[in-house]
């Protein structure tokens, strides 16, 4: 699930859908912030030799960044390591055989329109097909999920939309977890608006307790207790997706150069 991540300097938006956070820097973070609050009088004040009316606006703009940069540097400068692992490599291996057969039997006689939710479910979704012995079709979706750093909002922007209509097909959303369900949930009603002939869910990954709303998860790989997964294509800033097994991301309390005790961070 996307969160809403800080601008970057042109304006633009950094990091994906991963649930952790990420940043273009803390520089780009503060120079972002800093051009949404100057405000005309700053700019003014780069363009033509300052005046004594724009001290003070220069004063309030400079103060305001301090302030953003230290933000910037406490929520997103944290050691993180790799904590706990929670699936192992030749468990996923083994159960996504078992998914693949599972699939197979359902959609016998059918044939199969995989939806791909980028980034995460790429290496899930690849070795998933490799499985499967049904004709296939691949697709794929990237969603915005605004919301703080661990929690989606529920408000979903689409960046990249289906190419192919699914109208009278046979869909299957693929996810690399589902944790709130807000996200999820979005695409099932997009989905299911475009009419197709079914509509179900396969999920890698699942966290019971954080979820907010019911869904009709058709297959799931692993229930996973309440830690921030990264590995097998889930990410923290675009960082471990090549680990071959599920971890927990565990995020020092101790800022840079401090000495701490480590937690894992609530996914």
């Amino acid at each position: 699930m996307e969160t809403r991540r800080p601008p970057s300097p042109r304006g633009g938006r950094v990091g994906n859908r991963a649930e952790g956070a990420q940043t273009g820097g803390n520089e780009g973070w503060v120079w972002g912030a800093h051009s949404r609050v100057r405000g005309v009088c700053a700019i003014r004040s780069e363009l033509e030799p300052r005046k004594p009316s724009d001290s003070r606006c220069v004063f309030e703009v400079r103060r305001k960044s301090q302030r953003l940069a230290h933000t910037a540097a406490q929520t997103y400068t944290r050691p993180v390591r790799i904590g706990k692992i929670l699936v192992q490599p030749d468990e996923l291996a083994h159960r996504v055989k078992e998914l693949g057969r599972e699939i197979s039997a359902e959609y016998e006689g059918r044939e199969l329109f995989l939806v791909g939710v980028l980034k995460g479910a790429v290496f899930f979704l690849s070795d998933l097909m490799r499985e499967l012995e049904v004709p296939c079709e691949v697709d794929f979706m990237a969603v915005a999920s605004y919301g703080s750093q661990t929690d989606s909002s529920g408000v979903v922007r689409i960046l990249k939309d289906l190419d192919a209509p699914i109208e009278g097909r046979h869909v299957l959303i693929v996810e690399d977890i589902v944790d709130s369900g807000l996200t999820l949930n979005y695409l099932l009603r997009t989905l299911k608006a475009r009419n197709p002939a079914s509509l179900e869910v396969c999920a890698l990954l699942t966290k019971p307790e954080r979820r907010k709303v019911d869904l009709p998860i058709r297959w799931t790989g692993f229930e996973i207790p309440n830690a921030f997964a990264i590995g097998y294509g889930l990410d923290h800033a675009e960082r471990y997706r090549n680990l071959p097994y599920v971890a927990a991301l565990e995020v020092s309390d101790a800022g840079p150069g401090e000495a701490g005790a480590s937690d894992t961070t609530p996914g």
